[in-house]
């Protein structure tokens, strides 16, 4: 018989990460066995700081999988081992297993933020502070914020393989500083610490801040770094080494880099050798103090990192001496250059990045608005063979022309260099559609290109930025293709950040563009948590966000009349173009804004309920309850019509979001239900929705037994529809649906219309979570008479949820798997069971 404990978390995250020193951490873990009839009876945690040990719980007599750390206090600097080893019902104990975290301070404080001097716009600094270590170290700890992006090197090797550090946020509010052990990098005598600071987000001018009418952007200001080196010896004593007015602060070879415009390296003025040892800093400028920013706090998501190299599948001379690349994909990243042969100093390579190519095979721009998306190296004529790729940015693209090369380019020349923050799992969904399969494809693609510490819109035009208007279907999908278990909470630790005193978010987070208060469908505030604790079990933040949540709906209350929410922005944005009043400007006409600003007032009210009721608190739950109820009486008032079924004016998504969010009366949905079916067969199984119901349609289509008109729609090929994107060549989702030329809302790579990846998980595999960390979860899959098979596995906290379902020889059969420590409700046809831990094998004639 074999059992072990398996996906060991500390704080709901996985483990080998951090864990803040001022409280104590929450460990959990899942269980994997051969026999399904094993059962933990009790655990035991032992947790070491190098050899010390800091707690041993003993056998705790309990089947819980959580264990809250009551050991010696945690104090920055730990890096903790802890234990785990289990006993089940017989008395068999189970082999221990091993986790790992750093304790971190919960406020990096008395570090000193520097600048350069008269820095030149958009010039990386090259801060440099050399130093004795005179004794043998035992560990070496740095922590280190540069704003906007920063690399570190140490004794000329770089410190850690993360790109794009630290993480955006309001620099104004807060900053993040970036953990890094560096004790293998340091050696007896003389080190020098390295550390190049780009503009980032800190200061990223062009054209789309025109949209901003002249408002100041709080993250805006100069690039700075603050840091601080422990070294502990092995003798116990301490050596600090902190930013200050001795550090050396340089310009080098990058002369220029710009998020959006691009990259600019010359050779010739590198300081080689600048972050060693041997490097001469005579001559060389002191850094400068720089003012105080918001407070230091440690980065917990996910960093942003290689995640894979991509060589060119196709290359074409458009022009003499004019190669365009063809990576045969759309991606977030750069592009990475082997230096070629008789390149002399001054010569210059020019790389211009896109997602499109032209009518005539050129470059097309059209997609990337005003940015440049252009990087140039140039040459010092001794650099033949080198490696270069740019440092602080990241490009979207599919195609890279090259200019300036010499010679003849070949496919070994250039690789694509793809980053994103490092959340990928183990979860994935296949049917026997090929076409479905490339849309799920396309979808987990596109998020992975936006999300880069925050839920990007797009990561190719003068944007990318986290808009919470789209993220609030998005968000669900995300939690089933990604592990965001410190992602969310990263992301709504962003919007309270913006929140002012009336409760008011801001449309996008960090806040550059959109208004405050936001657009009343950003229910993503809310989402974000309540997702969090679905798939994670992390009550912790429910418990920190339930005031900012609740303030956000009352922001909403003081905007209503008699339950109405008075105000919208966006409302379902971006629908196919006969839905539009135009191409450019996508308000739906069919869908009321002000209908779906108060249908997620009423949403926000029944979370708040739900979580309210999580946390322990009757009377805020009974008052979220009857607020909601308040606000369903008014919006039936104003848009249900009993007698027809019919919800405003009938769109698609007007019957679909009032289905989805359960305000209709029971005995009028299943009417509501067949007008949306009406509406969708009578034009031919076409979405006419925008960016937010498109995905109810799906969902509630399903759900009321007219799955095969969601498979129609799924599996369209004409305009407009996810197929169409593929017949066009698209290996992202787009923005919108139509193959547009103009520069305007026209990305090809937008994830929230992927937020239909969601369905496949939710309804195809019929897999939702109910309770914390999947504790419960129901099982209902839905079954298109025109598709023979589908397979879901979901990657949780608890172990592998899975399902696969396929027709065979006139019988249907369902393969369920049911990690330890939960429950299912399982449902199908006439079936209706509860199934703990294990696997079944479910058999119904066709």
């Amino acid at each position: 018989m074999y059992w072990q404990p398996i996906k060991l978390s500390v704080d709901y995250m996985p483990s080998d990460q951090y864990a803040v020193c001022s409280k104590p951490p929450v460990f959990s873990w899942g269980i994997e066995a051969t026999d399904k009839n094993i059962c933990q009876s009790a655990y035991r945690i032992k947790a070491f700081d190098d050899e010390k040990i800091l707690w041993d719980s003993g056998w705790v007599k309990t089947a819980n999988t959580t264990a809250l750390y009551e050991g010696e206090p945690l104090k920055p600097g730990m890096r903790v081992t802890w234990q785990l080893q289990l006993e089940n019902r017989p008395g068999e104990k189970s082999k221990i297993v091993e986790g790992r975290f750093r304790v971190v301070p919960k406020i990096l404080e008395g570090v000193k933020w520097i600048t350069q001097k008269d820095n030149e716009e958009s010039s990386v600094i090259y801060f440099a502070k050399k130093f004795q270590c005179d004794r043998a170290i035992k560990r070496a700890t740095l922590y280190v914020s540069g704003l906007g992006y920063h690399v570190v090197s140490i004794n000329g090797k770089k410190a850690d393989d993360a790109v794009l550090q630290p993480m955006i946020s309001n620099y104004a509010k807060k900053c993040f500083f970036v953990t890094l052990s560096v004790e293998e990098l340091l050696q007896l005598g003389e080190n020098t610490i390295g550390i190049r600071v780009g503009d980032g987000w800190r200061r990223n001018p062009g054209p789309y801040l025109d949209a901003l009418n002249g408002r100041t952007v709080d993250l805006f200001g100069i690039p700075q770094l603050a840091a601080r080196l422990d070294i502990e010896y092995k003798d116990h004593t301490i050596k600090t080494v902190s930013t200050d007015d001795t550090w050396f602060a340089l310009t080098g070879g990058t002369v220029k880099s710009h998020l959006f415009d691009g990259e600019v390296f010359d050779a010739s003025k590198e300081p080689n050798g600048w972050d060693a040892s041997a490097f001469d800093f005579s001559g060389c400028e002191k850094a400068v103090y720089a003012q105080d920013v918001g407070a230091l706090i440690p980065q917990f998501a996910e960093p942003i990192k290689i995640q894979k190299s991509i060589k060119p599948i196709a290359k074409t001379m458009v022009e003499d001496g004019v190669y365009i690349f063809d990576f045969g994909e759309n991606i977030a990243g750069y592009a990475e250059i082997i230096i070629p042969a008789g390149m002399k100093k001054g010569d210059t390579i020019s790389l211009r990045f896109s997602e499109e190519t032209g009518l005539d095979g050129t470059l097309c721009m059209d997609t990337m608005r005003c940015a440049l998306s252009h990087d140039k190296y140039i040459s010092d004529g001794q650099d033949e063979g080198n490696i270069w790729s740019p440092g602080f940015l990241y490009h979207g693209f599919r195609y890279v022309e090259v200019k300036g090369w010499g010679g003849i380019p070949d496919l070994n020349s250039i690789t694509a260099i793809v980053v994103y923050s490092d959340v990928d799992n183990q979860s994935f969904f296949r049917c026997g559609s090929a076409i479905v399969n490339q849309i799920q494809e396309n979808v987990v693609r596109t998020e992975r290109d936006n999300l880069h510490g925050i839920a990007t819109d797009c990561p190719q035009r003068d944007e990318r930025m986290g808009w919470m208007n789209d993220a609030t279907v998005r968000f669900e999908e995300i939690a089933y293709n990604f592990n965001v278990s410190r992602l969310f909470p990263k992301i709504i630790g962003d919007i309270v950040a913006e929140q002012d005193e009336s409760g008011a978010i801001t449309c996008t987070a960090p806040y550059i563009y959109g208004c405050q208060p936001a657009d009343p469908v950003c229910s993503s505030f809310l989402i974000a948590g309540w997702q969090t604790w679905l798939h994670y079990g992390n009550k912790e933040i429910l418990a920190n966000n339930y005031s900012h949540f609740k303030a956000w709906n009352e922001c909403l209350k003081k905007n209503s009349d008699d339950g109405i929410v008075n105000f919208s922005y966006y409302g379902d944005w971006a629908g196919t173009v006969d839905s539009c009043v135009s191409q450019e400007i996508p308000f739906s006409t069919v869908t009321p804004g002000l209908l779906m600003s108060t249908g997620y007032h009423y949403l926000n009210y029944v979370l708040l309920a739900k979580m309210a009721n999580i946390l322990g608190n009757k009377k805020e739950k009974e008052e979220n309850e009857k607020e909601a109820e308040r606000v369903r009486q008014a919006f039936l008032a104003q848009w249900w019509n009993e007698e027809t079924g019919i919800v405003a004016t009938g769109s698609q998504g007007c019957q679909a979001f009032a289905l989805w969010l359960g305000i209709l009366p029971e005995d009028g949905r299943k009417k509501a239900a067949e007008n949306l079916h009406k509406a969708v067969a009578e034009i031919g199984y076409r979405l006419k929705a925008g960016n937010l119901t498109s995905r109810y349609i799906m969902d509630m289509l399903a759900h009321y037994g007219y799955i095969d008109d969601a498979w129609k729609i799924i599996t369209r090929e004409e305009y407009p529809s996810f197929g169409y994107m593929i017949q066009n060549g698209a290996t992202t989702i787009w923005e919108r649906f139509e193959q547009k030329k103009e520069n305007g809302m026209n990305s090809h790579n937008h994830p929230m219309y992927g937020a239909v990846g969601s369905w496949f998980y939710s309804h195809i595999a019929g897999l939702i979570p109910l309770s914390n960390g999947w504790e419960r979860f129901s099982i209902k899959p839905h079954i298109p008479t025109d598709l023979l098979y589908a397979e879901a596995h979901l990657d949780t906290m608890r172990g592998d949820v899975s399902i696969k379902w396929f027709k065979r020889y006139d019988e249907l059969h369902i393969h369920i798997n049911v990690p330890y420590g939960t429950t299912a409700t399982y449902e199908y046809s006439e079936d209706k069971k509860t199934l703990t831990h294990g696997f079944y094998n479910f058999t119904y004639p066709i």
